[in-house]
Order: C-alpha cells, then structure tokens, then sequence
C-alpha cells in the first residue's frame, strides 16, 4: 500500500524524533481500544477490483494500520494524519469532487445507520450543486443485517444503483 510519508523526514530510510513520535501516538492510541473492532477488512484482490471497476482510490472507513489507499478518513485525525487520514467520514465532504469512495464500517448497527445517513446526504447535495468534476459514489461493504435500521436505509435509498450479496467466506477477508 502507498501511505505514509515515505520512511520519514530525516532523509531516505532515517527516521525523526518527530516521526518516531508520531508513531508511538498513533499505536498508542490504536492499542487502546482494544482490540481488531468490529469490521471484516478486505484483501488485496477487492481493493484491485474496485480500483479497475470503480476507480476507488479512497475509503471511508481505515486506519493507518488496515488502509490500503494512500489516503482514508479514520477515527483519529491527530494521530493519524501524518499517515495519510483525512478525520471522520462524517466530517467528510467529497460533493464538489465527486469520485468513487470505499465504504467498510466498523459493523455496529448506529454507524452504518449514521453512514447510510450521511451518504444520502452527500450525494443530494452532489446532485443538486454544481456538476462536480466525476460523480459522486459509493461502493459499501456492510452484514446482511436486514432486520437493522442501517441496513434498510441501505437498501431503500435513491441512491442505490446495484446491490451484490456476498456469502461470509467469498468477499475477500
């Protein structure tokens, strides 16, 4: 994966003090929260079709520890921007943009609620503002929980184009 910046300030293959302490913060805080969440991480093999397919060469939902992608909105903006996060997807705002986005949440029903949520958001504003430089989409990878109020926005919205159901051992962790 391409993130990061490069092996650090102090030259090729040197490391700072800066960047041996952004590290510490960024483990540090990671370590914290005890343990791997609650979210199927993808392999190389996903990532590679929704780049060819897609032209996704973002996600939604990463750390500096499980991105596959140069850049990603994770938890953690102090910790995690010297890698290469961009702060919470719900801060987030690629409207005027547009692109594909890579959406795998950490699978807890609130948040894939807040994240069908802010999605139908973003891409009423894409379409009702100017026309941005590439649409706006998203490709989002969830449970089929459908008896959660995340997965029936999921479903129901405007916005959905296509919705591909994957058994537990075929989508690529």
């Amino acid at each position: 994966s391409g993130r990061g910046s490069g092996g650090g300030s102090g030259g090729e293959g040197r490391w700072s003090p800066q960047d041996a302490e952004a590290v510490f913060c960024l483990l540090a805080r990671h370590e914290g929260l005890q343990g791997g969440g609650f979210q199927a991480a993808c392999n190389e093999e996903v990532f590679d079709v929704l780049l060819r397919h897609f032209d996704v060469r973002f996600e939604c939902f990463a750390s500096p520890l499980n991105s596959h992608f140069s850049a990603f909105c994770s938890a953690f903006l102090d910790t995690d921007f010297p890698f290469g996060g961009c702060g919470s997807f719900f801060d987030f705002d690629p409207s005027a943009v547009g692109g594909s986005f890579e959406a795998n949440p950490p699978f807890v029903p609130s948040v894939v609620l807040a994240m069908a949520a802010r999605m139908d958001m973003l891409l009423q504003k894409a379409d009702a503002g100017p026309a941005a430089p590439r649409p706006l989409s998203f490709v989002v990878i969830v449970p089929t929980w459908r008896t959660t109020d995340g997965w029936q926005r999921l479903s129901a919205s405007a916005f959905k184009t296509k919705q591909l159901q994957l058994g537990q051992r075929d989508h690529g962790s």
